[in-house]
């Protein structure tokens, strides 16, 4: 584990690094919020938190980039039509969630057990 501080005001309900158990928390986080691809990677090569989340955190950046190269896209085509203004809605949900994963990811990544 790194030696840096841990500010409670950007960690909210999220366990201190410093907590027992912290190694269990970060590789469920790290399934929880990786793609199966990706889970299977870090299982199969018996990868390290730190590692996985390295990986995970490439994953969500690309997929971030596209999901906003997507919606400017649409955005600048004018859509207009009721299936593709839903569909954009679902975009702006997962670029959403992709952003406050990486968010997290931002915050526990110093502290990821493994190297």
């Amino acid at each position: 584990m790194a030696d840096q501080p841990t500010p409670a005001d950007e960690w909210g309900e999220l366990p201190s690094p410093t907590e027992p158990g912290w190694a269990g928390w970060c590789q469920h986080w790290l399934a929880v919020h990786s793609p199966l691809a990706l889970n299977a990677r870090a299982s199969a090569g018996h990868l390290s938190a730190r590692v996985h989340g390295r990986l995970l955190w490439q994953y969500l950046t690309e997929r971030r980039l596209v999901l906003e190269e997507q919606l400017a896209q649409e955005q600048a085509d004018g859509i207009t039509d009721r299936a593709l203004q839903a569909r954009e809605s679902d975009r702006f949900q997962e670029l959403a969630e992709t952003r406050e994963i990486l968010r997290v990811l931002e915050l526990i990544g110093p502290h990821l057990p493994g190297r």
